[in-house]
């Protein structure tokens, strides 16, 4: 028999475990920030997802305020240029737009970092009648194997079922305390 203590039980169990990993799924816009600081008249913070930043797909996005108001900007031109120390004319440039970021307050640019090391980055944004720039390095770790993509996808049934049978054992377990017992 299920008990109203049992199942709000269950159901705590359930809304910890969401609690504690979909956020990490969610892939939430911005991601770390690796640089903060003033450019000519903004205020520039640069963000990398995914933390820790890893060799693979990398999303960088860049929050421009206005130096003395503290306002948003999104109407600048942000270019974002990427290379590898190893091989510093290999530059990677791109524009970066506020369609590619999921908050419509920065601008966002997707790139492919091949290999691990140290990357340059610089970001040059373009407005009020002239242009300036940053540039900052990042230490980029090597990418995880080819099977940790998958490991969520492939563990989140064992979940699910392993808080099926805690319920089904509590269940047993007042069964079984509330059977009387022959006597002998």
């Amino acid at each position: 028999m299920i008990t109203a203590h049992s199942s709000r039980k269950f159901l705590l169990l359930l809304g910890l475990f969401c609690w504690a990993w979909l956020p990490a799924q969610a892939k939430g816009d911005g991601g770390t920030a690796r640089f903060s600081g003033n450019v000519g008249d903004y205020r520039m913070t640069v963000f990398t997802e995914p933390t820790p930043l890893r060799a693979g797909p990398v999303d960088v996005s860049v929050l421009l305020q206005d130096r003395q108001t503290g306002g948003f900007v999104t109407d600048a031109a942000v270019t974002i240029s990427v290379s590898h120390t190893d091989r510093p004319l290999n530059v990677n440039r791109v524009t970066a737009t506020t369609a590619s970021a999921t908050n419509k307050l920065f601008q966002a640019a997707s790139f492919e970092f091949a290999q691990p090391g140290t990357w340059n980055i610089g970001v040059e944004v373009r407005g009020n009648q002239q242009a300036d720039s940053c540039a900052f390095e990042l230490n980029v770790a090597p990418r995880f194997p080819r099977w940790v993509d998958f490991i969520f996808w492939i563990g989140f049934p064992v979940i699910p079922i392993a808080l099926f049978g805690v319920r089904e054992s509590v269940r047993y377990r007042q069964a079984r305390a509330s059977t009387p017992t022959a006597a002998g």
